[in-house]
């Protein structure tokens, strides 16, 4: 028995200017809900002091269960979440940024949805939506109030766009969670639990503040860093994706032309392994490699490139 129903999971990194708004949103909710922990793990932010000053201050502040760890490397967040699902003692797991807010009714949408299907032995968790700080949806609605299906059949099938706020049964995040690596997208997990036969719900109700405002967001960075475990990553994504991608071409033309572009760059700075993956995506990847050398070609303009 799960002593708490959620565990608030954030894989911190530089990110003291954000740590007191975060820390007073959680106290606010905290203050009509006993249910929820919070476990904030530091990615070796090695700031002079700046990021410790701030989760000492975090630790002072809040006002419900919450623990911090320090990691001893830094490791782009893979074995944060690795740690923060070991110690997890909730039934679910919330992944929140340390630059993003939940809503404050986030945990009851949460509750309402989990409700409606948690009786079914596929159920995985529920997907919400995220708005920004102006309080616009970031990505496309979909028509219905709720939608059970797997991740490919909502991207895909769908083709819903735009930025997803995941609640996951803890037991399924700890299994899939093991083979992430430097450089993987969280997206990795849900997705091998989707590919494992397990099903979300999604909903169109918002749990997340998604704040683009942040100037040190790794989609803003001067370096492209991991790019080996990056193709990787997309190779097989690609591989495992590719029939219910026939069905949103332009997601698909995208995508691999973007696989192609980090092969080039793997390939310079040591190899691309290819094993595992089928000869249709082998194949693939050669007719898109022309595109793909140029665009890693104009990354090298922009960026610092690492293996």
């Amino acid at each position: 028995m799960n002593p708490y129903k959620y565990t608030i999971l954030t894989a911190y990194y530089r990110g003291d200017t954000y740590l007191p708004r975060l820390t007073k949103r959680l106290n606010a909710i905290a203050q009509n809900r006993s249910d929820f922990h919070w476990i904030l793990i530091d990615d070796f932010s090695h700031d002079g002091g700046k990021s410790r000053a701030a989760l000492t201050a975090v630790e002072e502040e809040v006002q419900f269960p919450a623990e911090i760890h320090y990691l001893p490397e830094n490791y782009w967040g893979s074995e944060s979440v690795k740690l923060g699902a070991q110690l997890a003692q909730g039934e679910y797991i919330i992944l929140l940024d340390q630059d993003d807010l939940l809503t404050i009714d986030a945990l009851q949408i949460f509750d309402n949805a989990i409700a409606r299907v948690q009786h079914r032995q596929d159920f995985a968790g529920v997907h919400a939506r995220c708005k920004d700080e102006t309080g616009t949806l970031v990505g496309t609605p979909f028509s219905e109030s709720y939608f059970y299906g797997s991740i490919p059949e909502y991207r895909h099938k769908k083709r819903v766009r735009g930025e997803l706020h995941v609640c996951t049964r803890t037991t399924l995040f700890r299994e899939y969670v093991k083979e992430i690596q430097k450089g993987y997208p969280f997206g990795f997990i849900w997705s091998g639990i989707s590919d494992a036969g397990y099903n979300f719900l999604f909903t169109n109700e918002v749990t997340r503040i998604y704040d683009r405002s942040n100037e040190n967001a790794v989609s803003r960075s001067p370096v492209l860093d991991h790019v080996r475990n990056d193709f990787r990553f997309r190779a097989l994504d690609l591989d495992d994706h590719f029939f219910p991608l026939l069905y949103d071409p332009v997601t698909l033309l995208k995508r691999l032309i973007l696989c192609a572009r980090y092969q080039t760059h793997a390939r310079e700075l040591g190899g691309a392994a290819l094993e595992g993956l089928s000869l249709r995506t082998r194949f693939l990847l050669r007719i898109a490699s022309p595109f793909g050398r140029l665009y890693a070609h104009r990354d090298k303009k922009k960026f610092t490139i690492r293996g």
